[in-house]
């Protein structure tokens, strides 16, 4: 006879979940670390970018 565990989830399962979600919470800050690095340098290239086109408007 099989019976169904109704207890919820085991430790060993808690613990994965848990180890699961923390490797997804170093993800996404190894992510945000690397947007913090290059937003100031999009930053500059937009601002020679857009110096560039009042140039451009100005000659026309």
């Amino acid at each position: 006879m099989y019976f169904e565990n109704t207890n919820g989830p085991t430790t060993g399962e808690r613990l994965q979940e848990k180890l699961s979600e923390l490797n997804r919470y170093d993800e996404q800050i190894r992510i945000g670390e690397w947007a913090k690095e290059k937003k100031p340098e999009l930053l500059i290239e937009i601002q020679g970018l857009c110096r560039e086109l009042m140039e451009e408007e100005e000659i026309q």
